[in-house]
Parts: C-alpha cells; structure tokens; sequence
C-alpha cells in the first residue's frame, strides 16, 4: 500500500469521525430551536411502580409516540430493577428515526461505546452517582462520539458538579431516588439555580418524572422549561399518541378543565 493511499485513508476517517462529533451538537441545536418538546419513554418496569407494561408492543409504541409528535424516545435498558436489555435498545433504534436516549446507571466507559455502537443518539448520566471526574469524563467520551450526554441532576449539589463538568444538557429528575417520592414542583425549585449556575452557557433544560396531565405541562413552560421526559402516563395510557398531544397542548396552550 503506497503512502499516498494510507494518508488518503486517515484523511478519510479524520473526517468520518469530525462528522459524526458534529452530529451531536446538530441535534443540541435541533432540540434548542423547538418551543417545547416531548420524549417518549420505553420501559418495562421499575423499583416504584412494578411492572408497567411487560407484554410492550415495541414497535406499536414506538409508531404512537411519532404520531403524537414525539421529539426523541428514551429507552430504559437497566436489567435488575427495570427489566430493560440492550437489545430493546436496538429493537427501538431499528424502528425509528427519531433520536434515541438510552437511560441506564453509566459507570463505566464499556457502557458508553456499547451505547454508541448500538444506536443511541444521547445518553443519561446520573450526576449524583459519579465523580466530578468521572462525569466531566463520560460527558467528554460522549461528545467525543457525537452523543448527546443528558445529566440528570436532582440537587444543587448535583447541579455546581453537573456545571463544572461541562454539561450542557440538563435533565431535572422530580423523583428523588432514595425515596422515590416525585414532585413536578421539584423542577420549578431548582430551576433558578440551574438558570444561575449555567448563565455563562447555552443550556437545555428538560423534567423527568411524574408528568402526566395538561396542567404539570402549562406548568412547566410558564417557567421557561425546554421539554418533558414521560414514561408512566404514556406507557399506561390507551392512546399514547392523543396522550402526547395532549401534554404538548396543541390545542392552544392553556388548560380548561370548566
């Protein structure tokens, strides 16, 4: 193999990875432009709730959140606790193009390229059970890979070590895991903070957990959120797509409940 050949060949993948890098901050970008968002979540059970929906139709699910208008579809691969695998990952991924974020407890840099290799368009970290360290170094690999990192913070404590790590995409979890109370006000507590602590970036912020009705969703864009994560409500509900649309409050956004 001539030189000219081999340093065509590196060329090559030099630019085969700067566009997949690139990837990730297009859907940032994407995702930053939309007056409010939705991601649909896939999961079949959880330490709170049990199982949720064990016989899942993935693919009719998946088909509903899209007609709903869902903006991404988040899939809990977690095996113990949440009955989830990566091959729902990869069951999820073959059947949409909507952008996939893979909820799982990332602790390893394994967990990252197997997220990579395997679909997944964004990926959570869980910022009270990482290291600043570690986190700034998961959020570095994702980027590295054109993943967008979602850290998931429920403390102040969570949000000063979220900031320092360089996140950029902020996931506000309402459900506090030691107990596993939820409350959507917990969003409307932090966000202040958040809002202060990251004022020097250009942030997304999104609530995670117990969001179900028109009401949490007015809310929650009355204080500037970007978007909700939704599982429970989509997961148990007999029209998932009408149920998103109604949480997106297409029919003008307020709420009438005379």
């Amino acid at each position: 193999m001539g030189l000219n050949v081999l340093f065509e060949i590196v060329n090559r993948k030099k630019q085969t990875l700067e566009a997949s890098k690139r990837k990730g901050r297009e859907l940032f970008e994407l995702l930053k432009k939309k007056d409010f968002f939705l991601i649909g979540e896939i999961k079949i059970s959880s330490p709170s709730a049990g199982v949720i929906k064990g016989d899942i139709d993935v693919v009719k699910q998946v088909k509903a959140y899209e007609k709903g208008g869902a903006s991404a579809i988040s899939v809990v691969t977690e095996e113990s606790f949440f009955k989830g695998s990566i091959d729902l990952l990869r069951e999820v991924r073959k059947n949409t193009e909507l952008p996939v974020l893979r909820k799982d407890f990332i602790i390893d840099p394994i967990q990252v390229y197997e997220s990579f290799f395997n679909g997944a368009d964004l990926l959570l970290l869980i910022s009270r059970i990482l290291s600043l360290r570690e986190l700034k170094y998961f959020i570095d690999l994702c980027e590295t890979l054109g993943i967008i990192p979602l850290v998931e913070v429920h403390s102040h404590k969570d949000i000063y070590k979220a900031y320092k790590a360089g996140a950029y995409f902020i996931g506000i979890n309402n459900r506090d895991l030691r107990t596993f109370k939820v409350s959507v006000e917990h969003t409307v507590r932090l966000l202040p903070i958040i809002r202060k602590v990251f004022n020097d970036r250009e942030i997304i912020v999104i609530s995670e957990s117990g969001i179900s009705t028109p009401e949490h969703t007015h809310l929650l864009k009355s204080h500037r959120v970007d978007g909700i994560l939704v599982g429970y409500s989509l997961l148990t509900s007999d029209n998932p797509a009408e149920k998103i649309k109604e949480l997106l409050l297409r029919e003008g956004d307020t709420v009438d409940r005379s």
